[in-house]
């Protein structure tokens, strides 16, 4: 992949939306030293960020600096879609099935 951490940030670089605070965003790159594992999987999410509905918004009005973004190593962060359309775990306060929670027929049948 990239040969160094300059042409793996020129990489993230060209990518990124918001092209403000170049140098401290390079700062922050250096500092996470990212391998190229790292890098493919900074870079995926970074695709996925640009598609998500926190960044599609209103203009991109809230995308983050690329530092704010590598310093926060926001690439952990779980998203949902710029469609709004649900992804897996997106209900959190859901409870937890249990078997008392379904009462049998009057035959003995369960009724699911």
């Amino acid at each position: 992949m990239c040969t160094s951490v300059e042409d793996g940030f020129d990489q993230f670089w060209k990518l990124y939306p918001k092209k403000k605070s170049r140098k401290d965003a390079l700062k922050a790159w250096s500092k996470l030293q990212p391998d190229a594992d790292l890098q493919a999987v900074m870079l995926t999410a970074l695709a996925n960020h640009c598609a998500s509905r926190d960044w599609a918004k209103e203009g991109g009005q809230f995308i983050p600096n690329a530092a704010t973004w590598l310093n926060g190593e926001r690439w952990h962060d779980v998203l949902q879609s710029a469609t709004g359309a649900g992804q897996a775990g997106a209900f959190t306060n859901l409870p937890q099935h249990t078997d008392d929670m379904y009462q049998e027929s009057h035959d003995g049948r369960s009724n699911f």
